[in-house]
């Protein structure tokens, strides 16, 4: 499945009664219902090899890109804030075997840095990782990066597989964007996010067939990544949980996973519900209320039920 993401964010407040348009082609997606998550159902990553690998840095790294393998086993994430702002390492993780491992060489201060651009998994489980190699020292040095990648072994590779350009090329079909919107293609509906200027975006879907456009959301910059799965069913976070939208009918629920503050970015879902999203602190919503401001970030997973 080819998760088509929107690098941006929507605010908590979501207009999901009559929209204002007066366009009579808008509809808007009717008032969700909560249904609170069981602890049981939420788990967090074993991250703990990232504090050994970056005791001084563990509370400030943050989580970007994310993607799980076709069949669910594998999740895969860029990191940033190891020495820049960028995505600029790949961690793999193994959800049976709770077992976490760099898929691609850690960046060294003034030395070697790297800016990861994609992620994509193989048919046999296999990541593969796309970005730049800089060279600090003399960035007429820098190059392509390609990075094939399982737990056991990684190394850089000098072209990709065919499956895994394939991975790639769709990723990018999935989504075209223009000076003020990002449009999530699929079928029968996009996912259309238009910035509205001054941090204020509108996300609505419009069915390719009919030309009717539904709003959905208006917002800002809180939430990282909107989710769809190129049919009908878009998930984004809000302030205390995961919002699934069915395009189709038109209706939509909160899975609360969180009792103060929500996800701060969805990562990715499987086929079979699962999500990867990040929170601050912890990612037990009963422990979330001891949260303090500048506590780390966390990948959580949640079963939608």
């Amino acid at each position: 499945m080819i998760t088509r993401f929107l690098s941006f964010a929507l605010l908590a407040s979501l207009a999901l009664g009559t929209p204002a348009s007066a366009d009579a082609r808008i509809a808007a997606i009717h008032a969700y219902g909560d249904v609170v998550a069981s602890p049981a159902a939420i788990t967090a990553m074993d991250d703990g090899v990232l504090a050994r690998t970056y005791p001084d840095k563990r509370a400030g790294l943050a989580f970007e890109e994310g993607r799980f393998s076709s069949d669910g086993a594998f999740f895969a994430f860029s990191v940033s804030q190891i020495e820049s702002g960028d995505p600029e390492q790949v961690w793999l993780y193994d959800l049976r075997a709770r077992n976490l491992v760099a898929a691609t060489e850690a960046p060294k201060k003034s030395a070697v840095g790297f800016t990861i651009s994609a992620l994509a998994f193989g048919k046999d489980d296999t990541l593969y990782v796309s970005g730049e190699r800089i060279d600090w020292q003399d960035q007429s040095n820098n190059r392509t990066l390609r990075v094939a990648a399982t737990t056991a072994h990684s190394a850089e590779v000098k072209a990709f597989p065919k499956d895994a350009d394939a991975a790639f090329a769709a990723q990018a079909a999935a989504a075209t964007e223009d000076e003020d919107t990002i449009t999530l293609h699929g079928d029968p509906f996009d996912v259309i996010a238009r910035n509205r200027g001054h941090g204020v975006f509108t996300l609505s879907a419009k069915n390719r067939k009919t030309a009717k456009i539904r709003k959905i959301a208006d917002g800002g910059w809180e939430f990282e990544h909107v989710l769809f799965d190129g049919r009908a069913k878009l998930r984004f976070g809000d302030d205390s949980g995961i919002v699934t939208v069915d395009l189709n009918g038109g209706t939509s629920r909160r899975l609360v996973v969180a009792h103060k503050r929500g996800p701060g970015r969805l990562l990715d879902q499987t086929r079979g519900g699962l999500v990867a999203y990040v929170m601050y602190g912890s990612c037990d919503p009963d422990k979330y209320g001891a949260v303090r401001g500048g506590d780390p970030q966390f990948v959580c997973f949640v079963k939608e039920p």
